[in-house]
């Protein structure tokens, strides 16, 4: 990679938060942002970072240039605050400044999606085209892997390793995933699915929202 665009990545191009720097942790200032990289300056060294968050992990790479380190830490957390304590432990550590106390670090709190009490029943005006049952079984997509849909007294519901939803129906055969325990808000579980039928009208397969381009679930045939 070239060093001058290294250079550029890494320098302020825009500016984040212009303020003084906030009482409460007045060694960090002048934010702003390079090529997707924030920039700053911590007790006087040169600090390039960014944080990651996706549902069930959190990071965060912190590299200081002229001191020659870097720091990446990686949970399987959702939304946590830890990636950046740690770092800031390391930090101190390895630049021999002060050290934080406990106490000053802050409480992350993650909203969570709670499980909804309305049961809605099916839209008999747009009824599915087949009985529950019919649309139960497994269905697998090779990069997105296994889930089963079962009907438990006259409910579908779609099992997966971590979580278990139920199908709430929309219209024809569409339903929409439901929470039966809370989830971190990291996670929005209301997905769509969408069954299509094969040339003989049976149940043949699933697609689920999971992206701009929904992503299509194969019904695996009966052991």
């Amino acid at each position: 990679m070239p060093k001058n665009y290294i250079q550029e990545a890494t320098s302020i191009k825009a500016i984040d938060i212009g303020l003084p720097p906030e009482i409460s942790d007045p060694n960090v200032y002048t934010f702003g942002y390079g090529y997707g990289w924030k920039v700053n300056s911590n007790n006087g060294h040169y600090k390039v970072h960014h944080g990651g968050n996706v549902s069930g992990f959190s990071s965060q790479l912190v590299m200081y240039p002229t001191d020659n380190l870097g720091i990446v830490v990686l949970t399987n957390q959702n939304s946590s605050i830890l990636p950046y304590i740690i770092t800031d432990i390391i930090t101190n550590r390895m630049l021999k400044l002060k050290r934080t106390e406990w106490t000053k670090y802050p409480v992350k709190v993650s909203e969570i999606n709670l499980v909804s009490q309305e049961i809605k029943s099916i839209n008999t005006e747009k009824k599915p085209t087949h009985i529950l049952t019919e649309y139960c079984g497994k269905f697998t997509n090779l990069g997105f892997g296994t889930f089963e849909i079962v009907n438990e007294n006259n409910n579908l519901y779609a099992v997966f390793p971590d979580y278990k939803f139920r199908l709430e129906h929309q219209y024809y055969d569409i339903f929409v995933l439901k929470a039966t325990k809370e989830i971190p808000q990291g996670m929005n579980p209301e997905f769509y699915l969408n069954f299509s039928l094969d040339n003989e009208g049976n149940i043949s397969s699933v697609k689920v929202n999971l992206q701009d381009e929904p992503v299509e679930f194969m019904k695996q045939a009966k052991e």
